[in-house]
């Protein structure tokens, strides 16, 4: 059998068709802004529609306002149907609206393996995710001055 790779733009179409009939879609991810948690290339993300506010730690794929595809966990509920969103391995917040969310991540298939949300594992991953946030940030910011200085 013949394989071809497609983009999530082509796809775009099917996917919102198929959300909107409340059914599910089944992807790999692509790119490493989610690593820990989601590998490149290698683990698999559910999407199902969103019918409502999402709240902190959902992980909703959105479109950015260039076209790019993103999945990253929402870190905060903001007014007016805005969210702060940023990557797990990432250190800057990226702030986005409602309107721009395609669905939002219902399971993550990781090494053949279903993640558990409501998993005590899972509870302490989000749990240092956001305990090292700022130490990560600071760390980021005093090595870009290093580097500036080594120049």
């Amino acid at each position: 059998m013949d394989s071809k790779n497609v983009t999530l733009n082509d796809l775009l179409p099917i996917i919102k068709e198929k959300l909107a009939e409340n059914g599910s879609v089944l992807f790999t991810t692509n790119g490493t802004s989610m690593k820990p948690l989601l590998d490149d290339g290698k683990d698999q993300v559910e999407l199902v529609k969103v019918d409502g506010p999402l709240k902190r730690n959902d992980i909703p794929l959105f479109s950015r306002q260039d076209g790019t595809f993103v999945l990253h966990r929402i870190v905060k509920v903001l007014k007016d149907n805005n969210y702060l969103v940023r990557g797990d391995n990432q250190i800057i917040n990226e702030k986005i609206n409602h309107q721009q969310i395609i669905g939002k991540v219902c399971k993550i298939v990781k090494n053949n393996q279903e993640i558990d949300f409501s998993s005590k594992k899972y509870k302490r991953y989000l749990f240092s995710l956001h305990f090292k946030y700022p130490f990560r940030y600071i760390y980021h910011k005093i090595a870009k001055i290093f580097r500036q200085k080594g120049k």
